[in-house]
């Protein structure tokens, strides 16, 4: 049995489901019928609000392949990444955190310090692996030759000659 699609005429986009079909036609009328009490923005529809809040929440917005909603797309593309955005150079962030370590690179903070050498870093995993150079330690064995490496290889190449 085949499925039933749905076409809207003024774009010829075709979708699997009329919920789908009610939800785009949005974008063609403008409708925004789903607005943020707190912010006064408005939405065409509710899980592109959701997304929205989400940035004011600090919870992580939901993933684009899990949203059948077009402007939930759009939104998580343009004003999710316009609302993290590096007043100092534009550019542009989808996750805050990404944006906070980035502000390292405008205001010169090297937060995690090597208490061996004394040597600033903007990250954590750039600290941890310069205390391997002091301690010697070396957690990354080779699958191949089951030589240690004080960091980790690439996953789809050995790290010895076979």
């Amino acid at each position: 049995m085949r499925k039933k699609l749905h076409m809207y005429e003024e774009c010829g986009k075709v979708f699997s489901h009329s919920s789908n079909l009610s939800s785009h036609q949005h974008i063609h009328t403008g409708e925004k019928s789903f607005r943020c009490c707190d912010y006064g923005k408005d939405f065409s529809c509710r899980v592109a609000l959701q997304i929205y809040q989400s940035i004011h929440t600090g919870r992580k917005p939901m993933p684009v392949k899990h949203v059948n909603c077009a402007s939930a797309h759009i939104l998580h593309c343009y004003d999710t990444r316009e609302a993290l955005r590096s007043e100092a150079c534009g550019k542009c962030f989808s996750w805050s955190k990404d944006l906070d370590i980035h502000q390292r690179v405008h205001t010169g903070e090297w937060p995690y310090k090597c208490g061996a050498c004394g040597r600033g870093f903007r990250h954590h995993s750039a600290l941890k692996r310069r205390q391997r150079v002091h301690t010697g330690e070396k957690p990354y064995p080779c699958a191949v030759c089951g030589k240690r490496f004080s960091q980790s290889p690439p996953t789809d190449t050995p790290t010895c000659a076979q």
